[in-house]
């Protein structure tokens, strides 16, 4: 598969080698810009605050498929024929990976809110409490129960008595509690 992506960041090279030869340079312009801008402000913005996420990129899509079907095209004697051959390997490419993405947990992105759920679905009785420590609007996608919930602790920076004092109000007043733990991806660690 990496082989793959190589051949088609050379057909993008090329396209931009022969927009500049025959004098688009506004394409050339506009595909540098479509290709290299997003994943550099994603790259510094990452730097202060880490939150790389490949959905991010996609506004580079298009300018990516078209430069390299250009590119293609050029190299071949029918421009038809590259562009057909650069659109079915980057389909390829893009079907490969779906199977990372469906099936694969280490490309999971998020926590598995739909197990967890399902499990907390088999078990609640009454007297229960489900304890979120994020607002993470994702479990209350997925959750759709009766058993109230709440977040701790509520606010940043941690108070801790008063977060203490909440916990042990909740303990009092239910019978169980599911602690439902966000770890954030970002390395701010969990302030527990």
């Amino acid at each position: 598969m990496l082989f793959a992506v190589a051949l088609i960041l050379f057909f993008a090279l090329v396209a931009g080698f022969r927009a500049r030869l025959v004098g688009a340079k506004t394409v050339l312009l506009v595909a540098v810009f479509y290709l290299v801008v997003p994943p550099l402000l994603l790259f510094t913005f990452s730097v202060l605050r880490p939150m790389f996420d490949e959905r991010h990129l996609t506004v580079a899509l298009p300018a990516f498929a078209m430069t390299s079907s250009f590119g293609a095209a050029f190299l071949t004697r029918k421009a038809w024929l590259g562009t057909v051959a650069i659109g079915l390997l980057i389909g390829t490419v893009a079907y490969l990976s779906l199977g990372n993405y469906f099936f694969t947990p280490a490309f999971n992105k998020s926590p598995g809110w739909r197990a967890l759920v399902a499990e907390i679905g088999r078990q609640e009785k009454q007297g229960d409490y489900i304890l979120l420590n994020y607002p993470d609007p994702t479990f209350g996608y997925y959750y759709r129960g009766t058993t109230p919930l709440g977040m701790l602790p509520s606010g940043v920076p941690v108070d801790k008595p008063q977060t203490e004092k909440e916990l042990a109000e909740l303990a009092n007043r239910y019978q169980r509690i599911w602690l439902c733990r966000v770890r954030l991806r970002t390395g701010i660690p969990i302030p527990w």
